[in-house]
């Protein structure tokens, strides 16, 4: 009978004899180790998966006694360029770190593609196909080696997962390939999920600036034509107004004129609130400071500002993510809170940016999805998330409501 050794990764023939304690013990340590990365893995977040991946190599290359263990990934801007990402001992170790072309292991690649691991105890084992594997392997003082494509689902692989020898050559049994393959596949599903939800995020970003492209169209064009034109209109009506025969008329042309004036000044509004250029020309600080003015110009609610000192650098992304959560934020107050008060608090913190909007207006419940604010909600946090940044929402029926976000300072999308 074959029984399996993980502290050194070899199998031992043994005539019907019962493994020892000692055996069992380490079979099941190593059972233990898989059952735990996978319970690990399922519920990652992006910015955890690579931390465990470099913790899992370190587990299983120590339990296991393997000298380096390297996971490769190809890259998407150059596809034949396939690049070192995470390793046991590092790196930092390797030898040559920087990306390799897939002309240095041309037959090992060919085998990846294609599905098929590559499993051997020597380098001479190699097929003569893969001489050039065979030297430059040689060359990076690999004694044997097993790589496994990282794949899900039929698609082609994401990368490779070499597990190496530098010290002696070693076998590589069919029992315990299987169970680094349950390895390579718990990494796999990590990083396509990571891969999927950068590709929403990508998309939604993508989105995002679309939007503000279109907003800074569209306020160009109320800014730079309909309110010139407004402008005019205000003007000859003016004339008319000096030059009507009777009071009647004249009352009726300067009503006229007055609500042009105020038309033009409302179309003025929507044009800063679809691109407020104060924000480009003076800084975060200057553009909250008027849009607070401008609602605070509506009457229907008390509301202080407190903006502190703020970096000499604030990264675009993270400004004008912070300005669209105040906008929306103060938006809500006024179309739904019934606040009386309502302060606008913005601060450094933590190498960052935080910027608080409270008010005592009635409230809401934040988990129920009918509330006229979802939407806004769900925005604010979508733009939060991709500077890396946070958002909580504390409201309850009653109670008012505290809109808090944080955003690295020099926050770029990510």
């Amino acid at each position: 009978m074959r029984v399996f050794l993980p502290g050194d990764g070899t199998f031992l023939m043994a005539e019907q004899a019962r493994p020892s304690a000692d055996l069992i013990e380490n079979r099941l340590e190593f059972e233990i180790l898989l059952a735990d990365l996978s319970s690990r893995f399922i519920n990652l977040t992006p910015a955890e998966v690579d931390r465990e991946i470099e913790d899992a190599l370190r587990r299983v290359c120590v339990l296991l006694g393997i000298d380096l263990a390297v996971l490769w990934q190809w890259s998407a801007e150059a596809p034949k360029v396939i690049t070192p990402t995470h390793a046991y001992p590092g790196l930092e170790g390797l030898r040559p770190s920087e990306p390799l072309h897939q002309e240095q292991y041309p037959w090992t690649v060919q085998q990846m593609l294609a599905g098929h691991k590559v499993a051997v105890s020597s380098l001479e084992e190699l097929p003569s196909e893969a001489a050039v594997d065979r030297e430059n392997a040689s060359l990076s003082g690999l004694k044997s080696n097993l790589t496994l494509p990282l794949s899900v689902g039929g698609e082609p692989p994401v990368g490779a997962l070499a597990f190496n020898t530098t010290r002696t050559e070693r076998g590589w049994p069919d029992a315990l390939v299987k169970r680094l393959q349950l390895v390579a596949q718990v990494f796999t599903n990590a990083l396509a999920r990571r891969r999927a939800e950068d590709a929403q995020r990508n998309l939604s970003r993508r989105l995002i600036q679309a939007h503000e492209e279109e907003r800074a169209l569209l306020a160009r064009e109320l800014h730079d034509d309909l309110t010139q034109r407004l402008a005019v209109l205000a003007i000859d009506v003016g004339r008319a107004e000096l030059a009507a025969p009777d009071g009647a008329q004249a009352e009726a042309m300067r009503a006229i004129r007055e609500g042009l004036v105020r038309l033009s000044e409302d179309v003025h509004s929507l044009a800063y609130q679809l691109h407020p250029s104060v924000l480009e020309e003076l800084g975060l600080a200057e553009a909250i400071r008027t849009e607070c003015e401008r609602v605070g110009r509506q009457g229907t609610i008390d509301l202080s500002v407190k903006i502190a000192p703020l970096p000499e650098t604030v990264g675009r992304d993270a400004a004008l993510c912070l300005f669209r959560v105040a906008q929306e934020a103060l938006n809500n107050v006024v179309r739904h809170a019934s606040a009386r008060t309502a302060t606008v608090d913005l601060r450094p913190m933590d190498a960052g940016l935080l910027l608080a909007v409270r008010d005592d207006g009635v409230g809401f419940d934040p988990a129920s999805p009918g509330t006229g604010r979802s939407l806004g909600l769900a925005s604010m946090r979508e733009r939060v998330q991709l500077v890396n940044g946070t958002l909580d929402v504390e409201s309850a029926p009653g109670h008012g409501t505290a809109v808090v976000a944080w955003v690295p300072a020099e926050g770029g999308a990510r």
